[in-house]
């Protein structure tokens, strides 16, 4: 008797429906993290898991209307039939289900928690919004305390009230998210930097007597956006100070709109290194940003950044390229000293992925630039499987990409100097005439190494031609750095880990001679 009294409990019925509504909401936020199982194990899984909750939703909404208002069949009670007892037990069996599956994706969705997160607070206002709604239209009237209709009432009123203030004026804080970065794109910097908010935003310094103000725009139309991108050429920044200033947008309407709030920054000097490097190397973070500012506390100062790619499972919203590329930049470099960015293969997946470039103010992801005397070639490996592969859902085409690539690489003359190559993946390509081109041309240049990630398992590969260098970044809960020390022609490395181990060392005599 006491089963039943809790099964048939208007409290139960309740409860059931809201867990049902919350565990739909946040399988949807996670659909990104079942590409793999839908295209390739089972095509349309993600749908029959939508139209799975749709049900049990539906189904927990009858059965808390039936309930509530004792709903009644030829005269008798639904409650009463042997039959409403079993389709509860086996509608709370689906959703204690469904509750599960939800927990089991989040423990293996751990890199994509704040895109979940994200998701979640996106769809929440209007589920619960049809939650009000179902609550005034099917239960209110059931009420029978004139005081809690009231009560009802006012509360409704106030959420309205609240909506309509909220829609016209932003209570958000608004502000920077970090320091900027400057990303050497090859021909100039981009200065990179992120608000709380959608902005108009612009980069102002001096240059001998003159104030320069350059903004992130479009041909002639200012970017509203959370993420800012401005150019400025090598000679203006060079040993120069700047700030970054970024005005709130409310709304943009197609006559007109309406701004907010400006906001500026401290002045940042801005140094490129000259003489010995000592280049501070980052790949394979996936997320843990602070696993890389323990590890590199360990390997001292440096004058520059390579980043190497992998910053997250994938770019599903600008909020991850913000956190895990922009903000982990302006913490380690405090916008004051040069990063070179190589796209990683997990930088090519989720919708923000083809807008990546942009954000970041690069032309390509491939290019030449040069730090002292040191020429540094970057390459984009790319994605690590065939166009064909079905994870990719047919949407890739990067034999093409990297066919160009390398034949771009090609036209970089054989000029003596200290050269050396940047690539998220080592090996360069996945196809292997391009790759054998691609080691050829290095050869005629004499590039003695290349510098990578991708495996997450740090490792030295030497060879009669090119040597690699793997860097280690994230492996089982641990994060390895590497500072790579160029002074003459030596090349001195040294690898750490976040909890103080020293994992790598070695000294590299006469490599660019």
């Amino acid at each position: 008797m006491k089963f039943k009294s809790f099964i048939e409990s208007k409290k139960t019925a309740m409860v059931t429906f809201f867990i049902s509504i919350f565990a739909a909401m946040l399988i949807f936020s996670m659909m990104h993290g079942f590409i793999y199982i839908d295209v390739v194990l089972f095509n349309g899984f993600c749908l029959t898991l939508c139209v799975l909750f749709l049900i049990s939703i539906a189904l927990n909404f009858a059965l808390l209307v039936f309930n509530i208002n004792n709903v009644k069949y030829k005269g008798i009670s639904i409650k009463e039939s042997k039959a409403y007892d079993v389709i509860i037990c086996i509608n709370i069996g689906f959703t204690v289900f469904f509750v599960i599956f939800d927990l089991v994706s989040l423990i293996i969705s751990s890199e994509t928690l704040y895109a979940i997160w994200l998701n979640f607070l996106k769809i929440a206002p209007v589920a619960l919004t049809c939650v009000l709604l179902l609550f005034l239209v099917f239960f209110s009237s059931t009420l029978d305390n004139k005081k809690c209709k009231k009560i009802i009432a006012t509360l409704l009123c106030v959420a309205i009230v609240l909506c309509g203030i909220l829609s016209i004026f932003p209570v958000s804080i608004y502000k920077f998210v970090s320091s900027p970065i400057v990303l050497d794109r090859g021909d100039g910097y981009s200065i990179v930097f992120a608000t709380t908010d959608d902005s108009i935003a612009y980069v102002e310094y001096q240059y001998g007597d003159e104030t320069i103000v350059a903004y992130d725009e479009y041909n002639g139309k200012k970017n509203s956006s959370r993420i800012h991108s401005v150019y400025v050429p090598y000679e203006h920044l060079k040993g120069n100070s700047y700030k970054v200033v970024a005005t709130r947008v409310i709304q943009e309407l197609s006559y007109g709109g309406r701004l907010g709030k400006t906001i500026s920054s401290s002045s940042f000097t801005f140094n490129a290194p000259e003489g010995d490097l000592e280049v501070l190397s980052i790949s394979d973070w996936h997320t843990h940003n602070s696993k890389v500012y323990k590890a590199v506390e360990y390997l001292g100062d440096y004058n520059s950044v390579i980043l190497l790619g992998d910053c997250a499972a994938g770019l599903n919203c600008q909020e991850e390229i913000i956190e895990y590329i922009i903000k982990l930049g302006g913490n380690l470099t405090n916008g004051s000293m040069p990063i070179i960015w190589a796209r990683g293969n997990h930088e090519t997946r989720g919708v923000e992925a083809k807008n990546l470039s942009r954000y970041l103010g690069l032309e390509e992801f491939y290019y030449t630039t040069q730090l002292g005397d040191v020429n540094f070639i970057v390459l984009d490996s790319a994605e690590d499987k065939e166009d064909s592969h079905p994870e990719y859902a047919g949407m890739n085409n990067f034999e093409g990409y990297r066919e160009n690539m390398i034949s771009w690489l090609e036209t970089l003359p054989n000029d003596e100097g200290k050269y050396l190559v940047l690539s998220h993946d080592v090996e360069l390509c996945i196809e292997e005439d391009l790759q054998e081109r691609a080691f050829l041309k290095m050869e005629q240049i004499k590039v003695p190494l290349i510098i990578g990630g991708h495996t997450h398992e740090l490792e030295y590969i030497d060879s009669d031609t090119i040597d690699k260098f793997v860097d280690g970044g994230h492996n089982n809960g641990i994060f390895v750095a590497s500072k790579l020390t160029i002074s003459g022609n030596n090349l001195s490395i040294l690898s750490m880990d976040n909890k103080g181990n020293k994992i790598y060392e070695n000294t590299l005599n006469n490599l660019f001679s």
